[in-house]
């Protein structure tokens, strides 16, 4: 928590050091240590945080970093694969020169992800973002299927799939999702 509130307040040294005491025991709970920087990462992010964006890059990468660590810890655990895909693709967004290399981590990860929950389509969801950004619509495509395979009745897969082929421009596959949707999603009013 004291690492976490540090970082919050934008002091970033004594938020490292601390995060790195705290590793130096070696014990069960560095898994929610390293968690911890994760959470701070999504978190800032998804409350719209202002960050000199190099403090932002460092704090991912340490983030990353506490993954690759969790991941060596419990290599059969979806969720730290799921995260430091996650992680790479927001790193991806951070940087333009190394855009490329944080898109294949990013591949890397949630296909891990994927393998260790193959129940979870939000996993797939994630990946065929990045194959779309990569522009590997085939691949991008591919996730969406085996998505939908997973939630077959269940609209969300269907419209991200035609949100993504819109991007793409391929309009004979958005408009085939938008057909399912318009028959198996539910009524609305207006």
């Amino acid at each position: 928590k004291y690492a976490y509130d540090a970082l919050a307040r934008g002091d970033d040294a004594v938020a490292y050091e601390a995060y790195a005491k705290a590793i130096s025991f070696d014990t069960y709970g560095d898994v929610d240590i390293d968690r911890s920087l994760a959470e701070y990462v999504f978190d800032f992010v998804r409350h719209g945080g202002k960050r000199d964006p190099a403090s932002l890059i460092r704090a991912n990468e340490h983030a990353l970093d506490a993954m690759d660590r969790n991941i060596s810890r419990e290599p059969t655990n979806g969720k730290w694969w799921l995260w430091a895909g996650q992680l790479a693709s927001l790193h991806s967004t951070l940087t333009e020169t190394d855009k490329s290399e944080y898109l294949a981590r990013s591949v890397r990860y949630l296909e891990g992800a994927a393998e260790r929950m193959p129940n979870r389509a939000q996993v797939l969801l994630e990946l065929a973002q990045v194959y779309r950004v990569q522009g590997d619509v085939v691949r991008m495509g591919e996730a969406f299927d085996r998505a939908i395979a997973i939630w077959p009745e269940f609209p969300l897969p269907h419209a991200n799939a035609a949100a993504q082929y819109i991007y793409v421009g391929d309009g004979a596959s958005e408009a085939q999702e938008l057909v399912w949707l318009r028959e198996h999603s539910w009524a609305r009013e207006n």
